[in-house]
């Protein structure tokens, strides 16, 4: 199956502010998520990377959490995105 492809031309030309839906079969280039910050659109992972581990609130550290913590990108904040075999790491480097 043929990869989808998301740039910061695909962003800035939606009209809602509808979650971006990111599943095994998509690439996002990383000012398209730039762009998204920005502009309050929430990217939502699914599939395996949904299942990546996400930092502990302010630890600088990286764990696994339930489902049902908050998307860790809803605060403001530097993080430290790294992808590798097709897995994500988020590291929350400050506030």
């Amino acid at each position: 199956m043929a990869k989808r492809l998301v740039t910061e031309a695909d962003v800035a030309a939606r009209a809602t502010r509808d979650p971006l839906v990111v599943d095994d079969d998509t690439i996002v280039t990383p000012s398209a998520l730039d762009l998204a910050h920005a502009r309050g659109i929430p990217v939502v992972y699914q599939g395996k990377r949904g299942q990546a581990p996400v930092p502990e609130k302010g630890s600088g550290t990286v764990s696994a959490k339930p489902e049902t913590e908050p998307d860790p990108f809803s605060q403001d904040g530097l993080y430290l995105v790294r992808i590798e075999k097709g897995r994500r790491t988020v590291i929350r480097l400050g506030g």
